[in-house]
């Protein structure tokens, strides 16, 4: 199991240490969504490309919507409320584009040496509490694999694709984090359902 890492972020010309939480959680994998939400789950353990939640989804409403340029391609991405789920939180975003676009490494955090050994994955989402300084990271069952969505194969299209991402839950009293997705920058102030 990894240890806690520190992290140093600059804000305004200073230096304040953030403390993130373990990469590799124990507990009970990420819930299965039901079909009406549009997500599944491979035989690996790991989420699959999917459909888009319909009307009435579980998913609710997005809280926030982004247009950005994935791998050169215009995409714009939903981002839906961070479920709490015991010890985990799962942030879910709907991605998009009007044109073929292949995401493959465009969500990941590029580091093979921490969490994920595979670049093709949305680890590189992350979840900043600014308030209480910490900064939780993707989780990972221990053996180079995140709970997150397999990014390699995903092509976007006009059909709204789901990416989803765990991570250790913060205390209860946290009711909103910021969100940072590589490509659509920092979503702040998202609540926790």
């Amino acid at each position: 199991m990894l240890g806690p890492a520190l992290v140093g972020l600059t804000a305004c010309g200073a230096t304040s240490p953030i403390s993130s939480a373990s990469r590799s959680v124990t507990g009970p994998e990420p819930p299965a969504r039901s079909a009406a939400a549009g997500s599944s789950a491979t035989g690996n353990g790991h989420p699959s490309e999917s459909a888009a939640p319909s009307s009435g989804s579980t998913l609710g409403d997005p809280v926030a919507t982004r247009s950005a340029a994935v791998k050169g391609t215009a995409a714009d991405v939903e981002l839906y409320p961070i479920a709490r789920d015991g010890t985990l939180v799962h942030v879910t975003l709907a991605l998009r584009s009007d044109e073929s676009a292949t995401v493959g490494d465009a969500l990941s955090d590029n580091r093979s040496d921490a969490g994920q050994a595979d670049s093709y994955a949305a680890d590189g989402i992350t979840l900043i509490d600014a308030e209480h300084g910490k900064l939780y990271l993707v989780a990972s069952d221990g053996r180079g694999h995140c709970l997150c969505t397999q990014t390699g194969p995903m092509t976007l299209g006009e059909s709204p694709t789901l990416v989803t991402a765990s991570f250790r839950a913060p205390p209860a009293a946290v009711t909103r984090l910021d969100v940072s997705v590589p490509s659509f920058g920092v979503f702040a102030h998202v609540p926790l359902a």
